[in-house]
């Protein structure tokens, strides 16, 4: 019996030591029990503002399953090692600590905020690195949190950063196309240089308009030939469609990919789904 009792005793320790190296040890508040969207540790919103808040995000997880969670935090510091982290490292920390979207997804958004010192950080699942780019993020950190925050608009700039998430996961063909316009703009900006010094119009070789037909024409005959319909689908210049409407989106920037679901999520979901984050996001000083 004493035996167990000694097996039992070190397997608890063993994993308790493994859990605390995993989350940052005490750093990491247990997740609230009911869970929450709003995490205001820091008291930086008001009851009202923080309801708000909630149901916003909660309506919008239900909507499309991505998941924007808000931690505010008083410091930086671990109360029991006195370990000092830097945004970036706490925002990582809460974010796999707490499973933040879903795992198969990874599509969770972090929005942390720190008193002391006075910081502030976006931090991105991992599959939504694609949409949510560290430029992006810098963006809204730059131009809705650290000005609202200054001015001591803590709601406001919480507010107008998750409608500029919001807004960009909910249009991601729009950052598509900016990106491929940014990939024509050289040869574009060629032409209306040549046109602008009264260049003559660049002469095009009849060679190459044969070969070039006659490349086309042999890549259908072989796809009459060999080809295979796409099942269930066709590509439109928005990414793939299929027939139950559901449309994936590459980045060609990136290499990544990410999905866009239909209108509604019809179960109640979770914000901590066992999403994890690789450290995208972007930070700032207020």
């Amino acid at each position: 019996m004493r035996y167990f009792l000694i097996v039992a005793l070190l397997l608890y320790s063993s994993l308790s030591f493994s859990q605390q190296k995993e989350t940052g040890s005490s750093f990491v508040k247990k997740l609230p029990d009911p869970q929450k969207a709003v995490n205001d540790f820091g008291r930086f919103l008001t009851s009202n503002e923080k309801d708000t808040l909630e149901l916003e995000l909660k309506d919008y997880l239900k909507r499309t399953s991505n998941a924007i969670v808000v931690v505010t935090l008083e410091s930086l510091t671990d109360p029991e090692t006195e370990k000092e982290y830097t945004i970036d490292e706490a925002a990582l920390l809460y974010f796999n600590a707490w499973g933040i979207g879903d795992k198969a997804k990874n599509n969770g958004v972090l929005l942390m905020v720190s008193r002391n010192p006075r910081r502030v950080r976006i931090q991105v699942g991992t599959g939504l690195e694609a949409i949510l780019t560290n430029a992006t993020c810098q963006q809204i950190v730059d131009n809705n949190l650290v000005p609202n925050f200054k001015e001591g608009l803590f709601f406001a700039g919480i507010k107008e950063a998750v409608e500029a998430v919001q807004q960009l996961l909910d249009n991601p063909p729009a950052a598509e196309q900016q990106a491929m316009a940014q990939y024509l703009r050289p040869a574009v900006v060629r032409s209306e240089s040549r046109d602008m010094l009264g260049a003559p119009p660049e002469k095009k070789n009849p060679v190459i308009g044969f070969v070039t037909i006659g490349g086309i024409l042999v890549v259908c005959i072989l796809f009459i030939k060999y080809g295979k319909p796409l099942s269930s689908g066709w590509y439109t210049r928005n990414g793939y469609e299929s027939e139950t409407h559901h449309r994936t989106f590459h980045s060609h920037s990136s290499g990544g990919s990410w999905s866009s679901g239909g209108s509604s999520f019809s179960s109640g979901g979770s914000s901590y789904g066992g999403g994890s984050s690789s450290g995208g996001g972007a930070s700032g000083s207020w």
